[in-house]
């Protein structure tokens, strides 16, 4: 029986020994299989980062802002000093409307007499002139420019440019012009044609009136040497 108690740590002794080398062998698989999850997580990441600035890079090589160059390439095959040119002689029905159309409404009438279809003649000429003028300007042309570079990326001007270079491309430049012409020609005819209705003409009136006149009663009030109410 002592004996026994004697040697029960010896028989008890292989039992525990196994389990602290079961422990030992779990915990190191378990280190081992966190160290591969964290390998392969740090290896996803850094596939995921490189993506991420790739697409940056890539973004940022198709935003870049266009150059004078490229610029200047995409105006030479719009050809933009003829295109301005046409422009201006499609125009001209237009600046003729516009000169009719105002001194109807200076001479209210409907119809203009002959010396009036003079007048108005000469009028859309001093227009023409004039805009003749402005975009013969260097200063227009570099206006232009300036515009173009500041509204399209790099990216856009280089696609137009591919686009201008085809016969297609310059078929629809030409007729750009032209189609612009004829929207602004129609907007006057349909715009004349709505300030003929006695409710629009009323009500367009009204709104103008009531804009206009506290700037006349303030007119009057200032030179009768009263103070000037401030507008709100």
């Amino acid at each position: 029986m002592g004996s026994y108690a004697y040697q029960y740590p010896f028989y008890s002794f292989p039992s525990q020994h196994a389990k602290i080398k079961n422990q030992v062998f779990f915990t190191q698989k378990l280190i081992t299989l966190r160290l591969k999850i964290t390998q392969y997580l740090m290896k996803k990441f850094k596939q995921t980062l490189s993506c991420i600035l790739l697409s940056t890079c890539s973004f940022s090589i198709f935003a870049q802002p266009a150059t004078s160059k490229s610029v200047e390439r995409a105006m030479e095959l719009s050809d933009i000093k003829a295109t301005l040119a046409q422009s201006q002689q499609e125009m001209r029905p237009v600046y003729d409307k516009q000169a009719e159309e105002m001194l109807k409404n200076i001479f209210k009438t409907l119809t203009l007499n002959a010396e009036q279809k003079k007048a108005a003649n000469q009028i859309a000429d001093v227009t023409a002139s004039f805009s003749n003028k402005l975009i013969s300007d260097p200063k227009f042309l570099q206006m232009l420019k300036n515009t173009y570079m500041q509204t399209f990326t790099e990216e856009e001007v280089l696609a137009n440019i591919q686009f201008l270079e085809t016969p297609i491309g310059q078929s629809i430049n030409k007729k750009n012009s032209l189609l612009m012409s004829k929207i602004m020609q129609n907007s006057i005819e349909m715009s004349s044609q709505m300030m003929q209705d006695p409710k629009v003409q009323k009500e367009v009136n009204q709104k103008i009136e009531n804009i206009l006149m506290p700037l006349f009663e303030q007119e009057s009030k200032t030179k009768q040497g009263q103070p000037a109410l401030e507008l709100k």
